[in-house]
């Protein structure tokens, strides 16, 4: 009766693996783990967004404007170059690290 929660991470998915707020040491380490995990975050907005603009599409198609369309069409393309972008740097970060041998993340 000592503990009264149990530390769901670390009973699921191994008791020896380090929880992720436990390698922040500074703000450089805590951006680091933030840079690493954000190609996830990217994606899952990029679904999200995704999908949103699909509904939109079909909300549009019964509509006899145009303009509903147009938005549509906008969010899905913005969500697509958000995408790009953030990949892209995640890219570059990695080749950086290859051709210098320095760890960035």
């Amino acid at each position: 009766m000592n503990n009264l929660a149990i530390d769901l991470g670390r009973t699921f998915f191994g008791g020896n693996t380090p929880h992720p707020t436990e390698q922040v040491t500074g703000l450089g380490s805590m951006v680091s783990v933030f840079v690493s995990n954000s190609i996830i975050l990217a994606g899952l907005i990029f679904m999200f967004m995704t999908i949103y603009a699909g509904f939109q599409i079909i909300m549009a198609a019964g509509d006899s404007n145009e303009r509903g369309m147009e938005k549509a069409k906008q969010t899905l393309t913005t969500s697509f170059i958000g995408f790009c972008l953030v990949f892209g740097a995640f890219f570059i970060i990695r080749i950086v690290e290859q051709v210098t041998g320095i760890i960035i993340l």
